[in-house]
């Protein structure tokens, strides 16, 4: 209940002084968190970064699209040509997004249940 409320509050302060041309990035930040907080309730532990992989995908996010990170957007396994900690969505315009494998979704929510 507390991972919650600490999402909220921070969609709440952002979007304190988001205006129109920012609010899709806010939307893009705010569905970050939430995805984050369900995977991290679940006990799931990362994702494959999935591009749009078309000619506007930004360098920074071009190598990562395939590579496994974890909920804080830090790469499991092997290097990558910036240490930065974002997940899709998290900056201006992003239009990547989480892949999570379906078997591992259904065997978490076993464990739920």
């Amino acid at each position: 209940k507390d991972r919650w409320e600490e999402a909220r509050q921070r969609v709440e302060e952002r979007m304190g002084y988001s205006d129109l041309l920012n609010s899709n990035n806010v939307l893009g930040e705010i569905q970050s968190e939430y995805v984050k907080v369900i995977m991290e309730e679940l006990g799931i532990k990362g994702f494959i970064w999935i591009t749009k992989h078309d000619e506007r995908v930004r360098e920074k996010h071009l190598w990562r699209h395939g590579k496994l990170f974890d909920t804080n957007g830090n790469l499991i396994k092997g290097t990558g040509k910036d240490s930065s900690r974002i997940l899709p969505k998290q900056e201006w315009g992003c239009r990547c997004k989480m892949g999570i494998d379906e078997k591992v979704i259904e065997e978490a929510l076993k464990d739920v249940s």
